[in-house]
């Protein structure tokens, strides 16, 4: 009788990766969510919740949101939300100010959202550079810089699935021209023997725009990599990959709708 408490004990016994969102006739104003190993996150209105796989999806409505974790469990109402964890216990939510405004999400007078997006790219790389330059993106860039120096580390490993693949691709390219030892692996196919190269001596460098990648995100979770290990690029602060990861740089591509464009240029920089 309570749908909460069915929930959590619901999830005990799933496996695999889902994405949960959950009504009952009798509770009609109750909506409890929850997740594992899928994007799922809430935005916070006035006196109103959304539950959504992505920000687009409410972001016009409120650009406040709340990112939940695997195996969190959120229970919604239209005045208020209450997160606990698997074994119930309580959590405070954490929320985020997006940075996106709705008119970012619309087409601007383009015919597509792919060729919006291809025209807004020379502005992402400006924006990028500019992040960089700051104190907070030049931080994580010499905290890097700093770790391999340290001698702890022989080699780079990067990671990533589909454009991210070939921006982790193209940065072993540079690196080993350099005279740093470095490769890429396809994060999916690293799954399978990744306790064979990813030793201690590696640095890995973990690509992901959303930083919800299922597979770049179990490698880390999988080969259970120190945090301090892991070098995440992504355009989202507030995910999965980012949480993982000991160091956070971020590109400044704004939302993104479509495959790959400014969100490739920008992690290539």
């Amino acid at each position: 009788k309570n749908l909460t408490k069915a929930v959590e004990l619901a999830t005990r016994e799933i496996e695999g990766a889902y994405a949960l969102a959950i009504m009952h006739n009798d509770e009609p104003d109750k909506l409890v969510i929850t997740k594992r190993n899928a994007p799922l996150v809430i935005g916070i209105g006035h006196e109103e919740f959304y539950a959504a796989s992505d920000i687009p999806a409410f972001i016009k409505h409120t650009n406040k949101a709340v990112y939940l974790n695997d195996n969190q469990i959120a229970t919604l109402t239209p005045d208020k939300m209450d997160l606990i964890d698997i074994d119930n216990n309580k959590i405070e939510p954490k929320a985020e100010i997006l940075p996106w405004e709705p008119v970012a999400l619309s087409k601007l007078g383009y015919k597509h959202f792919m060729l919006k997006e291809i025209h807004e790219q020379p502005g992402a790389v400006l924006e990028t550079a500019a992040y960089l330059s700051s104190e907070a993106g030049r931080r994580p860039l010499g905290e890097v810089g700093t770790l391999w120096r340290s001698g702890r580390y022989s080699r780079i490993l990067a990671t990533g699935m589909g454009s991210s693949f070939f921006t982790g691709s193209s940065l072993a390219l540079l690196l080993g021209g350099s005279g740093v030892p470095a490769f890429c692996i396809n994060a999916g196919e690293l799954l399978h023997h990744g306790l064979d190269v990813a030793r201690e001596d590696t640095l890995l460098v973990a690509i992901s725009q959303s930083g919800e990648s299922y597979e770049t995100v179990k490698v880390l979770q999988t080969l259970n990599i120190p945090p301090e290990r892991v070098v995440a690029i992504t355009n989202t602060p507030g995910s999965r990959l980012a949480a993982l990861s000991g160091h956070v740089i971020l590109t400044k591509a704004g939302e993104e709708r479509m495959t790959s464009t400014k969100t490739f240029i920008t992690a290539w920089q």
